[in-house]
């Protein structure tokens, strides 16, 4: 069981591949120290279907924004989050990044 708390958390193309994304989520979060970060990069579709062999899932800004509304100690950090559909594609999916910080 993990008890230490880090000033900066990077997850990248991972919770697509979690089956239980949601307590992953909260696990990511649980790790970042007061005034930290979380910086958290999905597979993004508007679909939020798995597009690729091995993914569950996608991310869409729905799902995205569940997410966020979950993190109640935290904050958006930098501006609004980037979930979009657009630029290049791989496996006909895009990214989407956001970048959460924990409130002191």
């Amino acid at each position: 069981h993990l008890t230490e708390r880090y000033p900066i958390v990077s997850c990248i193309s991972t919770l697509e591949h979690v089956v239980d994304h949601e307590w992953a989520w909260r696990r990511l979060l649980a790790l970042v120290e007061p005034g930290g970060l979380l910086v958290v990069t999905v597979d993004y579709h508007e679909s939020g279907a798995a597009l690729h062999p091995g993914h569950l899932r996608t991310y869409n800004r729905g799902l995205l924004l569940k997410l966020i509304d979950r993190a109640d100690d935290f904050e958006v950090f930098g501006g609004d989050p980037d979930y979009r559909d657009g630029g290049a594609e791989v496996y006909g999916y895009n990214f989407a990044s956001i970048c959460l910080r924990r409130k002191p």
